[in-house]
């Protein structure tokens, strides 16, 4: 079983350093090859009997990387320096209300794995969310104060009548720009009860407060925007600090529907696909 699990880890790391090496349309082809590979071992090892966190595990300790998978670079280039630039948003995390009784139900076996995803899709209210790290690092005023950072992280790892954690690995989500995200990350579920403290310290953080924390040179000194020209993100400062802004409002809207539906919140984190138009699959 060791060796199985080292040899799918081997091959994944190299499928990603492919992808570093990759730009633009090749890069995407790339990413979803790895994704693809990723999911399809994954449940290959978990029909041998090798459970889920033991696959993590020998993942992240062969490829040493962090568990949300990156976007591949993109073509674009810096006015001033030439240099090729890379997004500094990468990872995609989505939010949707569900009933606490759903997740109850999947743990106690009631219906299966499929039936949540299907029951998944038929939710309207999703919400991707590009920016959470930064938001992150606003929230939480760079460390200094925890209690926000549970708006975004954190939650109760969402399993399985045997004690699976539940990946939503064959999921897709299409979004209107025409790009789609596979999930790649066990889901987390926030209560109830938890909605109501969060949304209420959601509504307590006002524009000014916000405004003041989303320092640019805060946020390059906490890593965040790495791999984009220092000089072009202070350029666009106020306009990523507008996105970040507008992410906030979208994650305090999407805790107020998780309130007034008396609702939990389920999280999980996607990447950025291939371009497509036309995929079956997706909410």
């Amino acid at each position: 079983m060791n060796r199985m699990l080292d040899e799918f880890a081997r091959k994944a790391r190299e499928k990603m350093e492919e992808v570093d090496t990759a730009y633009g349309q090749r890069a995407l082809e790339l990413q979803a090859n790895l994704s693809a590979y990723i999911a399809e071992q994954t449940q290959n090892l978990m029909n041998l009997g090798i459970s889920i966190m033991e696959i993590q595990d020998a993942l992240r300790a062969a490829t040493d990387r962090v568990e949300q998978t990156c976007a591949p670079n993109t073509d674009e280039f810096d006015e001033g320096t030439g240099e090729r630039l890379e997004p500094p948003i990468n990872v995609f995390t989505f939010f949707l209300p569900v009933e606490e009784a759903v997740i109850t139900a999947l743990a106690a076996g009631n219906f299966d794995e499929s039936g949540l995803m299907e029951h998944i899709r038929a939710l309207a209210d999703i919400t991707a969310l590009e920016m959470t790290e930064g938001l992150d690092l606003v929230l939480s005023d760079f460390g200094k104060n925890q209690a926000l950072c549970d708006a975004i992280t954190g939650g109760e790892i969402v399993t399985g009548s045997n004690g699976e954690a539940f990946i939503p690995e064959f999921l897709t989500v299409k979004e209107a720009d025409g790009y789609r995200y596979s999930v790649s990350d066990p889901a987390v579920f926030k209560s109830f009860k938890e909605v109501q403290t969060i949304a209420a310290l959601l509504e307590s953080f006002d524009q000014k407060t916000f405004f003041k924390r989303a320092d640019i040179k805060k946020l390059l000194k906490a890593g965040w925007l790495d791999g984009y020209n220092p000089r072009s993100v202070k350029k666009e400062a106020g306009y990523i600090v507008d996105e970040l802004w507008k992410e906030f409002i979208a994650l305090r809207e999407i805790y107020r529907k998780a309130l007034a539906q008396r609702k939990g919140i389920l999280i999980f984190v996607g990447y950025q696909g291939e371009e497509t138009d036309n995929f079956e699959n997706y909410i």
